[in-house]
């Protein structure tokens, strides 16, 4: 061994000795809050997944609405899911591909419920007339989004996401 600044083999020894005494407890303390961290941020990645759909879904049930009540007014729910389908965003259009998209079929990875209310609060049929209501409610089932079991660690993930919007036609 070289002696550095004068100080002794010897010195040196010891001071690298005691310093090997403490050398495992990084370890120690990495095995511990590792898991911990890993499960945080699986979770946090989780949470990022279903946020991204819920924007994904709020996003295509807002231009959906917007499309049917001012461009198509007499559209059908059959016209909206193909609106959907064909100007969704990619994410929407994988979880279609993947689990299909329907009208009042909750088995389906989208579904789509439309609902025409007539100024006198009714429920519109045929021609509809200026002013009328139309609310279109999507439900997207995000469980095969799910990586990580649900519940996990107590913790309950959503399994549905919602998103309903309204919008009045103007002829």
């Amino acid at each position: 061994m070289k002696i550095y600044s004068g100080v002794s083999v010897m010195k040196q020894w010891r001071r690298f000795m005691l310093m090997s005494k403490h050398r495992g407890q990084a370890m120690v303390e990495f095995a511990f809050l590792a898991p911990v961290a890993l499960i945080l941020v699986a979770l946090g990645v989780q949470l990022a997944i279903i946020g991204r759909d819920a924007i994904g879904l709020s996003q295509a049930s807002y231009q959906a609405t917007r499309w049917a009540s001012s461009i198509k007014p007499d559209a059908q729910c059959a016209d909206v899911t193909t609106y959907v389908t064909n100007m969704a965003s990619t994410t929407i259009k994988s979880i279609i591909a993947q689990s299909g998209i329907a009208c009042g079929d909750s088995t389906k990875g989208v579904n789509v419920v439309m609902t025409w209310t007539c100024p006198d609060s009714t429920q519109c049929s045929g021609a509809r007339p200026a002013s009328s209501q139309l609310r279109i409610s999507m439900t997207l089932n995000v469980a095969s989004d799910l990586f990580v079991p649900n519940p996990f660690l107590g913790i309950s993930l959503p399994q549905t996401v919602i998103s309903t919007q309204t919008a009045y036609t103007n002829t």
